[in-house]
């Protein structure tokens, strides 16, 4: 996912908006787990001390890399015992659903503040340099690209939890529609879960990256377009 990888300014922009966003934003989803299970009556996340948005409570060393390399990766999943709760189904899925939806609204937080400085501050967006890039010029603002990417990365990492495979937020919400025995037999599958992710990984890029590109380009557009990236 590190873009224009044969520039030593753009490798460094992209790295610093990675690790911006994995501090930020990764416990900001793990932490919104907790919160929503403790609201729905499990307190596991809060006596575990997860409810805080320390990165070093939340940060899983191989999501961490993955996120590096590729864009999307994971945190320390945040502890919730369902049978803590009123309807265990229900709630896992509701209190599932909240990582996504933070991530979501941090992308639409990042689409409003640059729509806010393209309507006070145009010239902070449009203003651009060139930069040759392995033998091509590319025209980028590098404010506007730090949108972009926060933008992009925060889609990205709703759309991969959102796939419904296990332990990935997808599954609880997805599971909630499912019949019990069902949902009990696609949790039980721990043993090739690993090889489920590194299938997810690898269809990544033709599966995932397509999908976050039409949701950022429709926020994009609903907000007027704030964010220029042209190469």
């Amino acid at each position: 996912m590190l873009l224009f990888l044969g520039n030593t300014l753009f490798m460094a922009t992209s790295l610093i908006v990675v690790v911006i966003n994995m501090l930020l934003f990764l416990p900001m989803h793990e932490c919104a787990h907790g919160l929503v299970a403790l609201k729905l009556g499990d307190p596991t996340a809060k006596y575990s001390r997860r409810l805080t948005l320390n990165p070093i409570r939340h940060i899983d060393p191989l999501g961490a890399i993955l996120m590096l390399l590729v864009g999307f990766g994971w945190a320390k999943p945040v502890p919730i015992n369902p049978r803590n709760f009123p309807k265990p189904r229900r709630d896992m899925a509701v209190s599932a659903a909240a990582g996504p939806i933070s991530n979501l609204l941090a992308a639409l937080l990042f689409m409003v503040i640059a729509t806010l400085i393209m309507r006070f501050f145009p010239q902070a967006l449009l203003s651009s340099q060139i930069l040759s890039v392995s033998g091509t010029d590319y025209q980028v603002n590098l404010l506007s690209f730090f949108f972009f990417y926060s933008v992009f990365l925060n889609i990205t990492l709703a759309v991969f939890n959102l796939i419904p495979v296990p332990p990935l937020d997808g599954s609880h919400i997805f599971g909630a529609l499912l019949p019990a025995r069902t949902y009990n037999r696609m949790m039980s599958t721990r043993n090739i879960q690993f090889i489920l992710m590194l299938a997810v990984l690898a269809a990544g890029r033709y599966v995932l990256y397509p999908i976050t590109s039409f949701l950022f380009n429709g926020l994009n557009a609903l907000f007027g377009s704030p964010i220029l990236y042209t190469a």
